[in-house]
């Protein structure tokens, strides 16, 4: 997996984001996981592209909130000083 597909949905707008992971936690069979990465930090940005920040416990917190068990989760920090939180969750079966 690309780290532009992995980390797409970090251009989905905050009051958008339990509306789009309802529809992604649809999509999934029963038993079937989630991967994603978000931007760590608050709030939005906007101009060229739209980009949206998430606290770890925050986002954590909308997966449970869409009806996905988060299974891990990992923080880390890219070349660049930018800090990511990555999501792995899994819908029920």
């Amino acid at each position: 997996m690309t780290r532009s597909s992995l980390s797409v949905f970090i251009h989905v707008p905050r009051d958008q984001t339990g509306p789009v992971l309802e529809k992604i936690v649809a999509a999934l069979r029963p038993g079937g996981v989630f991967l994603v990465s978000m931007r760590d930090g608050d709030g939005e940005t906007s101009g060229a592209y739209h980009m949206s920040y998430w606290r770890r416990d925050d986002f954590a917190l909308c997966i449970k909130q869409a009806g996905l068990t988060l299974e891990w989760d990992a923080h880390r920090v890219n070349r660049d000083g930018d800090g990511w939180n990555t999501f792995y969750a899994r819908r029920p079966e």
